[in-house]
């Protein structure tokens, strides 16, 4: 492990109270991770019974630990616990036991070299690499998960901007579908320089950042990785790393654009659905001659959970000239919304990502039909 990268490290514990990690020290060793009571099916089932499932696997592993909890004194310590164990120890030694499904590192690029007007930017970014078959979450995991969180421990005068969220795919089938990324990913955060930054920071200077995260495959794991880079590192990366750039250039690509100024974009909601509609206006080509662009596919991801219902196949209906999505409300929306946001993906599918715009639609009610 080099000075510019750091691994990290995750527990499948996570519904231990502090009293039965204490009474199972001795046997760390011996210990088997515990999945969560999450349910993931090959076949479609009832949304209720899937969550009836969650809270009866939830229930078993609550039971359990509090029949433990009751058993005499002499039954749960077989050994005196070590004097010489810290506090926090125990769950400690579990980490670093536990499998290691995602590596992580921080890394950076200057700003300029995206954007020429970044002069007082670093374009720091969390690259996850992740085991085959195991996945992360987008900022609006879906049905289950939760999207990576960061805690920056930064240089007097430097500020973290918000992630910048490549397009996400549809992880899961059936009744449980989440969004989130497989393989390898780059959350990339800009960090900006304030003007006038006094004192200049020091040469040992760091960009650190505290990670918490979920991978996941048929359990969940939580992780959380703690990572560093030196200040110079960052604002002179090529030096470092010359792999870096072109990690960044790709980043770039996968980000959702904003859609062309001659769409217009609207959306209407009636009692069981969101109609979002697509004008796509017309297209100059090369010989000055004008045609309609209409996709032939087209997929919405929901930058809010709980709005649709994301197992339900989008209804996809287009024209020379325009396109509708038909997006089923989710059974958990229980107050109205004024604007759909999201991220529109058109023309994906298994092969080629598409191409993704970030949109955002203000709601209007659906017009009757036979009025339409």
């Amino acid at each position: 492990m080099t000075a510019f990268q750091a691994t990290s490290s995750a527990t499948e514990i996570t519904y231990a109270s502090s009293n039965l990690l204490e009474a199972i020290g001795p046997r760390r060793k011996h210990l088997r991770a515990m999945p969560w009571p999450r349910v993931r099916t090959t076949q479609p089932i009832n949304r209720g019974l899937a969550v009836f499932l969650r809270l009866i696997g939830a229930a078993v592993l609550l039971y359990a630990g509090a029949l433990y909890e009751s058993r005499p004194a002499h039954a749960r310590h077989t050994h005196p616990r070590p004097a010489a164990d810290p506090p926090g120890q125990l769950l400690a030694d579990l980490q670093s036991q536990a499998p290691q499904h995602a590596h992580l590192e921080l890394i950076a690029d200057p700003a300029t070299a995206h954007s020429p007007n970044a002069a007082n930017q670093v374009l720091a970014g969390i690259l996850f690499h992740l085991d085959s078959g195991w996945h992360i979450y987008w900022q609006n995991p879906g049905d289950s998960g939760e999207p990576p969180k960061i805690q920056w421990n930064l240089p007097a005068g430097y500020r973290a901007g918000a992630i910048r969220w490549p397009q996400p795919t549809r992880l899961g089938h059936g009744s449980i579908v989440d969004y989130g990324y497989n393989d390898q990913v780059l959350l990339v955060i800009p960090i900006e320089r304030t003007a006038n930054t006094q004192p200049a920071p020091t040469p040992s200077a760091q960009i650190a950042a505290t990670v918490k995260y979920l991978v996941c495959q048929e359990i969940c794991i939580p992780g959380k990785a703690d990572l560093a880079l030196p200040l110079s590192a960052a604002t002179e990366p090529l030096a470092q790393n010359p792999n870096w750039h072109s990690l960044f250039d790709q980043a770039e690509a996968q980000l959702p654009k904003k859609p062309p100024a001659s769409w217009r974009i609207s959306a209407a909601a009636d009692q069981n659905n969101f109609i979002l509609t697509v004008d796509t206006g017309s297209v100059k080509t090369r010989a000055n001659t004008s045609y309609r662009a209409a996709p032939r596919a087209a997929l919405f991801f929901p930058a809010t959970p709980s709005q649709i219902d994301n197992s339900t196949p989008q209804q996809f209906s287009g024209t020379a000239a325009a396109f509708t999505l038909t997006l089923h409300k989710s059974d958990q929306l229980t107050a109205p919304i004024s604007t759909l946001k999201g991220v529109l993906v058109l023309n994906g599918s298994d092969s080629n990502p598409g191409t993704a715009y970030e949109i955002a639609a203000p709601l209007t009610a659906a017009a009757p039909k036979g009025k339409q």
